[in-house]
């Protein structure tokens, strides 16, 4: 199920991972948070809650950096908020795409952006380097009418290769003329 393949993401970053979690309901994505912050109980896991637009992420995170005590993974949330009416053109998503190859070198665990669908669209747009990056892309169903959680119901997509049967893979990112 989905919480296996994100845990996998974060327990085989060798070192350096990132993932896309697509969840529009939030009541959804904090008990899949929940349940997988349960099951990392032995992992340090630092979570970047962004209340406020920022420019960017990199320095967000060198911020609350601790070097002697290091997370294992990072989850973000509410990146969405510094996108704005820009949307793949905002300045954040410009700022992702050129500061891709040095979240290796300088945050070396497994990031996990955890954002709704129009966000990560934005994102695959704005900054199609970073997202090619990725190590996996997952997609959470929302709860259904009687609030249970569909766990279960999810797209996967990813260099992982985590096969998931009868689900179709997200789309890749459009081409963009250069």
């Amino acid at each position: 199920a989905v919480l296996d393949q994100i845990e996998r993401v974060v327990r085989w970053s060798n070192p350096f991972s990132m993932a896309f979690v697509r969840c529009d309901d939030a009541i959804v994505r904090d008990r899949l948070r929940y349940r997988l912050m349960d099951r990392l109980r032995d992992k340090r896991v630092m979570e970047l809650f962004l209340e406020r637009p920022i420019t960017r992420l990199l320095d967000e995170l060198l911020a609350r950096w601790d070097r002697d005590h290091p997370p294992h993974a990072i989850f973000i949330y509410g990146l969405e908020k510094s996108i704005g009416a820009e949307r793949a053109e905002s300045h954040v998503l410009q700022r992702l795409n050129r500061d891709r190859n040095l979240f290796p070198q300088e945050i070396p665990v497994a990031l996990l952006f955890w954002l709704p669908d129009f966000a990560l669209d934005d994102l695959r747009r704005g900054a199609p380097d970073l997202y090619s990056c990725r190590s996996g892309s997952f997609e959470v169903a929302p709860a259904t009418a009687d609030g249970q959680c569909p766990l279960g119901a999810v797209d996967v997509q990813g260099s992982s290769k985590l096969p998931l049967a009868g689900v179709a893979p997200l789309p890749s990112p459009p081409k963009t003329s250069s």
